[in-house]
């Protein structure tokens, strides 16, 4: 039995919901705490204290790992401003996630399993420990991987053609199986929540009106509605942000200046990376 939630991306009333909702059942996050596409530092280190102090169950996500202070890979959405600050409340509690989990007989990533990174396994949990024994055996060694785990298909920018990894399979996009014989719950996947037999897909990110969770006990999706944001009450360096957010874009653009391209966030997840890394960044796929 659990409550998961998908991509919270620095929402903290999207915590709140979550940790409230049936307390006395245990509860698990599938990653992306952090790059948020309008709220402010503060806010999105406020969720993450949130999530470490509760007794949730964390899972890293994508935009987490490149907070490491080497990490398997650099993805959009990376803010060099808010680094420092997000990189020391991930490092200090990094044993703190995992890379997978078991809940209910539904394996808990935050990108999904794909045919050829399950390997012919059907049992979840073995899977579960195989990923985290490499999650562990990454922290110990850190280093660029371009396979395993964290490989990036060619769908998120990446070069890997068999498909994603845990950390970036994409349930719309990708021309990769997700594994068969397996019941899953993933994030990373911007849409529409989905509740198949075989399939649940948490990342509701723009979605800021109403907070979607996932009982296993029930096999149900909850939808928790969340109090409407005003605009005029964000920060004044976010409102504008916002407005893009509400008019459908998926990563809004926060230039300061035309060509300023730190301080903005790219609509393809990794790609833009690829081709403006900066030196001294361990991108991977570059």
């Amino acid at each position: 039995m659990a409550i998961v939630v998908g991509d919270i991306h620095g929402n903290v009333e999207k915590v709140q919901a979550f940790l409230a909702y049936r307390p006395d059942q245990p509860h698990i996050a599938l990653g992306d705490y952090c790059d948020s596409f309008y709220e402010p530092l503060e806010r999105q280190l406020a969720c993450l204290q949130l999530l470490l102090a509760s007794d949730a169950l964390l899972l890293w996500g994508n935009h987490d790992l490149h907070y490491l202070n080497k990490p398997p890979f650099i993805c959009s959405g990376y803010r060099n401003e808010h680094a420092s600050a997000l990189r020391e409340l991930i490092e200090s509690n990094k044993r703190r996630f995992m890379a997978a989990c078991v809940a209910d007989d539904w394996l808990c990533t935050h990108g999904g399993v794909c045919d050829w990174l399950a390997k012919g396994e059907t049992d979840p949990h073995r899977l579960a420990e195989r990923f985290n024994l490499e999650m562990e055996d990454f922290l110990a060694r850190p280093g660029d991987r371009r396979q395993g785990i964290f490989a990036i298909g060619t769908e998120r920018g990446g070069t890997y053609s068999k498909g994603g990894g845990i950390f970036w399979f994409d349930t719309r996009r990708e021309s990769a199986n997700l594994a068969r014989n397996l019941r899953q719950i993933t994030g990373h996947t911007e849409q529409e929540p989905l509740c198949r037999p075989h399939l649940v897909t948490l990342d509701t990110t723009n979605n800021d009106f109403c907070c979607w969770l996932y009982d296993t006990t029930t096999d149900e999706l909850v939808n928790v509605e969340m109090p409407h944001r005003r605009i005029r009450n964000l920060p004044p360096q976010e409102q504008e942000a916002f407005r893009y957010y509400l008019r459908g874009r998926s990563a809004p653009h926060l230039k300061n200046e035309p060509n300023d391209e730190q301080d903005a966030y790219w609509p393809t997840d990794f790609k833009e990376w690829v081709l403006h890394g900066k030196p001294g960044m361990n991108v991977a796929g570059k």
